[in-house]
């Protein structure tokens, strides 16, 4: 475990002290020294916070009391109760107690992928599997890109307060300090630990990447729900305040079976004011490169819940293709230039095989389908809200079913279940439509012709998005 502040007499008590009020954020001044009741109750909320945990005593687990009643004893040891040098140790004690305690709920098996800023490994939480991902800063030296590990973790556990099924839980965070490196080239380091819901089936991307190597598409009932799953989270984090901005396949990860979508990787996100555009910048600019809207990649200023519906487009376009719809978002691109210049989406949908070829190798889209996407991937003032995303005819089957679902659950509370039965299977809390669904057409999977469609291109990330495609991210 690495150390912290030391424990040995090289330290004086007030530069312990001094460490132990920055990981805390008190300063003496804020509490007269001999009110030990003022200093209790201002203990107890500093690790309320601390840990995540509400703000009464009665919720407050065994171990965190624990460390509470030792930093009280902390107290009375600062105020000459024992010697100095005893004093220095248990301070540095107490400090290194508090910020690794949590560490000991962790369990690391492996690493399941690196990222930019650290490593995301297989392992547990309190005894339940669980992806623990680890973020590294220097401290001392300016954030390289858009990301922040701390500034993510806040904002992820600002959206979870109130769970949505469909975005990746944060179970803990645990902030650490570290010596990294060897010999001079050692740097201060802090690392953000955070314990996060795993997803066994890995990224949407590489699900949909690996069928479109073979130019195969999923069936499109099965594209509509992974896209209301995904709207559902995006709704869920517009209540909360704030916006993705990297909405993409890599960040969309699978989960029981491949039947249920949640949304991960917060480093982009932001809290956003109604009506209230961010300053847009030529180089500075959120998201991948393939998913950013057109505004953005002008460097004009942008509406974020506007953004990320664009980049919903794109997320639905490639889940019903296999392909993006475009390389460049800018009219030196004929993709893009047909898409959104010309208005055209059909257009190119019918070159490429998916409308109006009824005995073609490729499965024909629904105007349902093409309707929504053609609704998402245009200028900002007439694109789509989420709710109008959500309440489009495409998601009609899947509004039913929902409700079929929340009237059975209540119906049971009762003892009576009642409705039609088998149109639609409800999985771990996750709508999963059944392959009767009406208002789709059957599924007409087969190899595309490479002489109609252009060369399949998934997206790399951007480097200069900052993002790197993850497990976690």
């Amino acid at each position: 475990m690495a150390q912290i502040v030391g424990d040995s007499p090289h330290f004086t008590l007030d530069e312990l002290l001094s460490k132990t009020r920055q990981y805390l954020g008190y300063h003496p001044a804020d509490i007269p020294e001999n009110d030990l009741p003022a200093w209790n109750q201002r203990l107890v909320h500093l690790l309320t916070n601390f840990r995540r945990l509400p703000p009464m005593q009665s919720s407050i687990p065994q171990p965190a009391l624990d460390v509470h009643r030792e930093l009280v004893r902390m107290w009375d040891y600062v105020h000459g109760r024992i010697c100095k040098f005893d004093c220095i140790r248990f301070v540095s004690r107490i400090v290194t107690f508090l910020l690794y305690s949590g560490l000991q709920s962790l369990r690391i098996d492996r690493v399941i992928r690196e990222t930019i800023y650290g490593s995301v490994y297989l392992g547990s939480y309190k005894g339940a599997r669980a992806a623990i991902k680890k973020s590294v800063q220097r401290l001392g030296f300016p954030q390289a890109g858009l990301e922040d590990p701390v500034h993510e973790v806040e904002v992820h556990y600002a959206i979870t307060r109130n769970p949505c099924r469909n975005i990746v839980q944060q179970y803990d965070k645990f902030l650490t300090r570290e010596m990294l490196g060897d010999g001079a080239n050692r740097v201060d380091c802090q690392c953000v630990w955070t314990a996060l819901e795993f997803c066994a089936d890995g990224e949407l991307f590489d699900f949909i990447s690996e069928r479109s190597v073979q130019q195969i598409t999923i069936p499109e009932v099965q594209a509509c729900s992974y896209a209301y799953q995904v709207l559902q989270a995006v709704r869920a984090i517009f209540a909360s305040g704030h916006v993705h901005l990297d909405i993409s396949l890599e960040n969309v990860l699978l989960t029981d079976n491949q039947q249920t979508a949640k949304i991960c990787d917060f480093g982009m996100a932001r809290k956003y004011r109604p009506n209230e555009p961010f300053p847009g910048h030529r180089a500075r600019q959120p998201g991948k490169k393939g998913y950013r809207a057109p505004e953005i990649c002008a460097g004009q200023d942008f509406y974020g819940p506007s953004a990320d519906m664009w980049s919903c487009g794109v997320l639905i376009f490639i889940l019903l293709t296999g392909m993006p719809p475009y390389e460049e978002a800018n009219d030196s691109d004929p993709r893009f230039k047909c898409l959104f210049t010309d208005r055209n989406l059909k257009l190119l949908l019918r070159h490429w095989g998916f409308i109006g070829h009824p005995n073609g190798p490729r499965q024909q889209l629904s105007d349902a389908a093409v309707d929504l996407v053609s609704r998402l991937l245009v200028p900002a003032a007439e694109r789509f809200t989420v709710d109008q995303a959500l309440n489009h005819a495409w998601f009609a089957p899947l509004r039913l079913a929902e409700a079929q679902a929340h009237a059975n659950l209540v119906a049971a509370n009762t003892g009576v279940i009642q409705g039609p039965q088998g149109n639609v299977g409800v999985h771990a809390g996750a709508l999963v439509p059944s392959e009767r669904l009406q208002g789709f057409p059957e599924p007409m999977v087969a190899a595309a012709d490479p002489a109609v469609a252009p060369a399949v291109i998934l997206h790399n990330d951007d480097p200069s998005s900052g993002s790197k495609p993850s497990p976690m991210e």
